[in-house]
């Protein structure tokens, strides 16, 4: 490997077949190149020393390469401007910038996702790349509640010169971005980011990177990434899952809540899994079950128990349309894996399942925020809204809350952050 510095705070790191490059701006470093080897001399072009202009990625686009940009805003007491994203044609040699021909492909006031109200808007760290022929772009930005968000916009056209459409809802809404997507010696495509953008102190929380896998073609108008990476983590510790969970007793909360269901009851088991113990104890009690889970593998486990009056199906919770609405939903584990920009679509979704009446058991979290957790090896995202905002969108959707424990805990279930009962009263 070969490091040069030069003196104007350019770095070029190489490495067998390839190099990185970045500069020192204003103390940070800034990212200006990573990819296949390039001549030194040719890497002080990837600096245009205009604001805080920097080539960001280095891309392709049919033939020849262009470098996409982010001018964040000036640097100035107050902050203030709007961001842009652009690109410039470099030449054959990539030793320069080719005459009149930056672009504007957008600004930051285009995003359509809790946009700043202040008086600068943020864009950073663009991203380029193509899905099923689409071009696309991940972004990042500041919200008005503070937010670090990882958004993403597609060109109507699949070329630079289109309409850049931005996605109203961002692929990671917590505190992190400045996403890329790489795919491995395997051909499995991946989304990395940082996160948390600015330290926690108090909960001991420091940026860290995160990688979530996704499906090649995932990316259709809102890359589902979130729900693609939970389906893909649970099909591959299926077999774990089920080892643990068949000799697994019910849980005391599930049987306590079954009692309250009349004789026959057409029950909802949202992220049902296995099948087992949940949908298999409702089902020897009487009930008729339907399950829905995202992973093929946990599926393919519950199907096997051959279980009379259960059907399970493989649809995400967000997109289930329901033939029937039921007597009571379970979610038992599962609400969590639900982004975190779709976390308050939930209750509606749920009131309208339930009939008047009817009762709802699930467990949660209860602080608001993302986080991603291991289990059995397995990176999983997890998302919640506070336990004040949950209780204000239960009463909101017409459900009467039953009981609402934060920090429940008994031996059959463990220690869980809320488990709430609630019955729908209207």
């Amino acid at each position: 490997m070969k490091a040069i510095r030069t003196d104007n705070n350019l770095f070029y790191i190489e490495t067998a077949d390839t190099c990185y490059v970045f500069a020192i701006v204003n103390g940070f470093a800034e990212h200006l190149y990573y990819g296949a080897k390039i001549p030194f001399s040719d890497c002080g072009a990837l600096i245009e020393k205009r604001g805080v202009l920097l080539v960001n990625t280095l891309y392709p686009i049919d033939d020849p390469t262009y470098g996409i940009d982010a001018k964040g805003f000036e640097f100035s007491l107050p902050l203030r401007g709007d961001g842009e994203i652009r690109a410039v044609r470099l030449t054959e040699d990539m030793s320069g910038i080719e005459a009149d021909t930056d672009i504007l492909l957008f600004k930051a006031s285009a995003n359509t996702y809790e946009p700043y109200l202040g008086r600068y808007k943020v864009t950073d760290g663009p991203f380029l790349f193509r899905d099923n022929e689409r071009l696309c772009m991940l972004w990042s930005t500041h919200t008005h509640s503070g937010k670090y968000v990882q958004l993403s916009a597609y060109s109507d056209n699949g070329r630079l010169n289109g309409k850049w459409l931005q996605n109203g809802e961002p692929l990671y809404a917590g505190d992190g971005g400045h996403g890329m997507i790489f795919d491995d010696r395997d051909g499995k495509r991946y989304l990395v980011l940082h996160t948390p953008n600015v330290r926690k102190i108090i909960t001991r929380e420091y940026e860290h990177p995160v990688m979530l896998d996704i499906a090649r073609g995932a990316y259709e108008g809102v890359m589902d990434v979130i729900t693609e990476s939970v389906k893909r983590a649970y099909d591959k510790i299926s077999a774990a899952w089920h080892a643990f969970r068949k000799d697994c007793a019910i849980n005391k909360c599930i049987a306590d809540f079954e009692k309250l269901l009349p004789p026959h009851s057409e029950i909802l088991d949202v992220g049902c899994g296995t099948g087992y113990p949940v949908a298999a104890y409702l089902v020897n009690h009487g009930h008729r079950v339907t399950g829905i889970d995202v992973s093929t593998e946990m599926l393919r486990k519950a199907r096997a128990l051959k279980l009379v009056n259960a059907r399970f199906i493989n649809v995400d919770f967000t997109d289930y349309v329901a033939d029937t609405s039921f007597d009571a939903v379970i979610a038992f584990d599962s609400l969590w894996y639900i982004a975190y920009s779709r976390q308050e679509s939930i209750y509606p979704k749920l009131a309208s399942l339930i009939k008047s009446g009817g009762y709802l058991l699930f467990t949660h979290g209860n602080r608001e925020g993302e986080i991603t957790g291991e289990m059995y090896g397995e990176t999983f995202y997890y998302s919640a809204l506070d336990s004040a905002r949950v209780c204000d969108l239960l009463t909101n959707n017409g459900f009467e809350i039953l009981t609402f424990t934060e920090n429940y805990s008994e031996p059959t279930t463990g220690t869980r952050d809320l488990l709430v009962t609630a019955r729908k009263t209207k």
